[in-house]
């Protein structure tokens, strides 16, 4: 697209060091194809929100180069911009890829971004009692996000980080007591696991909110309650088809904003990154149509 300059930002460490070799082939492909672009590489976590926040002037489109967590710092850096959104994936889940249609292959994406299809898709917002920070995916509250914090950790497992964490998060995990609070009414939980998705995905392979869409203005939220641990085995082969939905523990509603109150801390990630562990006062939202995105479909 004439006027169009592209900035990238790769995550070297992303897809246990995947990352790295996908950014020298990007630039090797960039300059046989004679485009002139913008690369950075990130070093350290929030360093890509650092980037994507001081743009240089001209620039059109940032690129994300790595993973779920790469996507969410991406965003969460531009979002006082009017820049798009662009993804080349390459990490563990790569959970919001599964939404927009990217290849996992570096030639095969960036064909796909030169297409320059831009649509609006909606964004999160989320805010605690001790942070604030934006999504794109989803944002989960209780088992799934322990388990997230603790498959953070596993990455150099692979996919298989996310399994081994369910299991061995399990035989700990104590349900706390909350109040959620949705347009329509309030809830009374014994909580086991929350989210709001505004995509279908979590953890690699789990369809938490099937049937979600990013830019349909709403979240679709699932809640699963009062389970007994060893049912966890039988729902959880249906999470991962998208099948779970009509199980006697689990509530699934739209909604575009939410609230949550707990007396104990809890655990919240946005995208799969754990953004709070003190978390008593939770408010979501969502922004209609905030961000224009690269898409590969």
């Amino acid at each position: 697209m004439a006027g169009s300059h592209l900035y990238f930002i790769v995550n070297p460490n992303a897809g246990g060091g995947k990352g790295k070799s996908y950014g020298e082939t990007l630039e090797s492909e960039l300059k046989l194809r004679g485009i002139s672009a913008d690369i950075k590489y990130t070093t350290g976590v929030g360093d890509a929100i650092k980037l994507a926040g001081y743009l240089p002037n001209g620039t059109t489109h940032i690129i994300a180069v790595g993973g779920d967590g790469t996507v969410n710092e991406v965003i969460n850096g531009i979002q006082d911009s009017s820049v798009v959104f662009g993804l080349i994936p390459c990490g563990t889940g790569n959970d919001f890829m599964k939404m927009i249609g990217m290849s996992t292959s570096v030639h095969d994406a960036l064909d796909q971004i030169l297409k320059f299809d831009e649509r609006s898709v909606d964004v999160g917002f989320v805010k605690t009692n001790n942070t604030q920070r934006y999504f794109i995916n989803n944002i989960g509250i209780g088992f799934d996000a322990v388990v997230a914090e603790k498959a953070n950790k596993l990455k150099y497992l692979g996919i298989l980080s996310y399994i081994y964490s369910v299991v061995t998060t399990l035989v700990t995990y104590k349900e706390p007591k909350i109040v959620l609070r949705t347009n329509e009414e309030d809830f009374h939980i014994d909580l086991f696991l929350m989210t709001f998705g505004n995509g279908t995905n979590a953890g690699g392979i789990f369809k938490l909110t099937p049937h979600a869409k990013v830019d349909d203005g709403v979240f679709h939220a699932t809640v699963i309650s009062g389970v007994k641990k060893m049912r966890v085995f039988d729902i959880f082969p249906k999470v991962i088809k998208g099948t779970h939905l009509s199980e006697p523990e689990i509530s699934s509603f739209t909604t575009d904003a939410g609230s949550i109150s707990s007396l104990v801390d809890l655990t919240i990630h946005a995208d799969g990154e754990i953004i709070d562990t003190r978390a008593m006062e939770i408010e979501v939202s969502i922004l209609a149509g905030k961000q224009k995105v690269l898409f590969g479909i």
